[in-house]
C-alpha cells in the first residue's frame, strides 16, 4: 500500500515537472544580411563586409539600400534608411537576430574608381 501511494505520489510529481516545460520554440540565433542592394544591383558581401564600386563621377552621398536579413531579424539603419557613403566612408549595419541577443555587425563601404 505504502509503495503504491509512493508511486502515485511520484507520477503526480513528474507530471508536474513536464507540465512547466517551455513549449515555446527556441527564438532563431540568425543575423544575416542577405542580400545588400542600391538601384537593384547587388554589393558583394564577404563575411561581414559589404563593398561595391562605381564608375567615375558616380556621387554616392545618398543612397538607401534595401536589405534582406535572416527571417525575424531586425536591421538598423533600416533597409531604406538614406546613408552617405562619399569619401569611401564606412557605413555601420547592426543585425539582431530573432532571439534579442545575438548580433552581427556589418562594415558597408562604397568606392568610386578615378579613373573611367
Amino acid at each position: 500500500m505504502k509503495t503504491s501511494f509512493f508511486l502515485t505520489a511520484l507520477f503526480i510529481v513528474a507530471i508536474g515537472f513536464v507540465s512547466c516545460e517551455n513549449d515555446e520554440p527556441e527564438k532563431s540565433k540568425a543575423c544575416d544580411i542577405v542580400s545588400f542592394k542600391t538601384d537593384g544591383t547587388e554589393w558583394q558581401i564577404n563575411a561581414t563586409n559589404i563593398t561595391r564600386q562605381y564608375s567615375k563621377g558616380t556621387i554616392v552621398g545618398s543612397l538607401s539600400p534595401e536589405i534582406e536579413v535572416s527571417d525575424n531579424a531586425k536591421v538598423i539603419p533600416a533597409s531604406g534608411s538614406s546613408q552617405d557613403f562619399s569619401s569611401e566612408r564606412e557605413v555601420e549595419y547592426t543585425v539582431t537576430a530573432e532571439d534579442g541577443v545575438t548580433v552581427k555587425v556589418y562594415k558597408v563601404k562604397a568606392t568610386v574608381a578615378t579613373t573611367n
